[in-house]
């Protein structure tokens, strides 16, 4: 429904040249500094092409801080140039009461108050919920995460079956398919020659992902990645920091006891283990599927125990933020790990009694990272570790199993560290026994809340915000649902910071 950029930028200019030349005697530009979250925007570029044209034209400048210091409507009024300008902000100050900045006009006051509402409260009555989603809903981790971030969201996609039309092109959702097919079909070369990632070097992994690659490319997506000069460059991309990536994760063999035994791993969605059911009470449950890309585990023979860890792959280095798990926005993990839980015992012999020894999610590669100034920039291999270093919670008492390293020489795997006193820390990812079990339990009971929202028919226009980030930044149905940020309100979660 929405037109594409280019479209946009070509109307852009267009638009733009009308206006420009349209005046008779007088041409006013105005731009906005920050959008409407508050972040800085750059200006149009129109804004450089007339002040190349004219460089002794005078800028003015109206910031936040003016109007937040008190200025009355009426004040700012006066200096706009026309009174619509005014609207944008009135709407936001949703506690403003000082109309008469609009020089006591009744219409645009009555407008004014017209534009002001908040998100309209919408349900499905319950025949209706039923015949779109069944008497026992099945729905993915990453659906449930999507009718927390926004009920209308999940409504569309999931209950319309609301999609974006296919195109045979390269895009994001390709790459990280391709990415994960490639490390599945690596782990499953490697144990077909009846070996362990930790019986390669790290040069013998990197070759043995590159021809896995050269064999799989071909075929994957009916060749979407050897379609196009573009496409194959986007692959060979993609290879190169796999390459990189398994050099690094065989290297860390040195020091971590679990090895890669399980890949792509999927319960529920017709696969040879059952969705994980969730009781919803009142005689509904709802049925959870999703695929577990990797399964590390570690056998003690003599004890006859064993422990695993959940790794999940990610395009970008990501961390668990723990305000986004409670708000159900950020699942995928956890709920990965209570699944498991229930049909590990299915999935591979000898892994019933297992303890959970952690979930993280692992990046791919594909970004640096960031250094507020050159003193703590770090060399390349170090740079190239901290890209893929497992990020997500941990029991510390398996911190042993997890790195054989001291604390002070640690590989830099996992983000464990400890206070003077030997505690776990808060900026580590390792937890308390009992604090990782309250972690899952939490989990449980959001999940449980998630099914009871789908049962009760909520669809409402209702998207999250915490700081900058909102349900609206990447999502797809903005044309659909026609949020305004000036006129309706986000859903905050977390701790707003100042």
């Amino acid at each position: 429904l929405e037109i594409d950029r280019r479209r946009r930028v070509g109307q852009e200019r267009y638009l733009g040249y009308v206006a420009c030349t349209r005046s008779g005697g007088r041409l006013v530009l105005c731009w906005s500094e920050r959008d409407e979250s508050g972040r800085p925007r750059n200006p149009s570029p129109f804004v450089a092409q007339v002040r190349a044209v004219f460089p002794d034209v005078p800028v003015e400048s109206e910031t936040d801080d003016a109007i937040r210091a008190g200025m009355s409507t009426t004040e700012v009024a006066r200096r706009m140039e026309h009174r619509s300008e005014l609207l944008p902000w009135l709407l936001a100050q949703r506690g403003a009461t000082e109309l008469d900045g609009l020089a006591g006009n009744a219409v645009w006051r009555g407008r004014l108050r017209s534009l002001r509402r908040e998100g309209d409260s919408m349900r499905l009555e319950p025949g209706l919920v039923t015949a779109l989603y069944g008497e026992y809903p099945e729905v993915s981790v990453s659906a449930l995460e999507s009718l927390a971030a926004c009920p209308f969201q999940f409504f569309v996609r999931r209950g319309l079956r609301g999609r974006e039309r296919a195109m045979f092109e390269v895009d994001r959702r390709h790459t990280g398919s391709l990415a994960h097919e490639l490390l599945a079909r690596f782990h499953a070369s490697i144990v077909a020659a009846g070996k362990r990632w930790r019986d390669l070097t790290p040069d013998e992994a990197r070759r043995c992902l590159h021809d896995v690659a050269s064999v799989h490319l071909v075929s994957y997506g009916d060749g979407v990645f050897t379609a196009t000069p573009e496409a194959r460059w986007e692959a060979e991309a993609v290879v190169e920091r796999l390459q990189g990536l398994v050099g690094v994760l065989v290297a860390w063999m040195e020091t971590y006891r679990f090895d890669p035994m399980l890949a792509e791993v999927e319960f529920g969605g017709g696969g040879e283990q059952g969705a994980w059911t969730v009781d919803v009470g009142e005689g509904r449950a709802l049925r959870v599927r999703g695929k577990v890309d990797r399964v590390d585990v570690s056998r003690d023979e003599a004890a006859g125990t064993a422990r695993y860890v959940i790794l999940d792959y990610k395009l970008r280095r990501r961390t668990l933020d723990e305000r986004l798990v409670r708000a159900g926005i950020d699942l995928q993990l956890i709920a990965y790990a209570l699944a498991l839980g229930e049909v590990l015992d299915g999935v591979a012999s000898g892994l019933a009694g297992a303890e959970l020894a952690g979930f993280c999610y692992v990046g791919l590669g594909g970004g640096s990272e960031r250094a507020s100034s050159r003193s703590e920039l770090v060399s390349e291999p170090d740079q190239v570790r901290a890209t893929h270093q497992h990020r997500g919670r941990l029991r510390v008492d398996a911190a042993p199993w997890l790195d054989t390293g001291t604390p002070a020489d640690s590989s830099g795997q996992f983000a464990l560290r400890f206070k003077k006193d030997g505690t776990p820390s808060k900026l580590g990812d390792g937890r308390a026994p009992e604090e990782f079990e309250a972690l899952l339990g939490t989990v449980q009971g959001v999940v449980r809340g998630l099914g009871e929202a789908l049962f009760s028919g909520d669809v409402s226009v209702a998207p999250y915000r915490m700081g900058a980030k909102t349900a609206c930044d990447q999502c797809e149905l903005r044309a659909v649902c026609r949020f305004d940020a000036w006129t309706q309100s986000y859903r905050r979660i977390g701790i707003e910071r100042s």
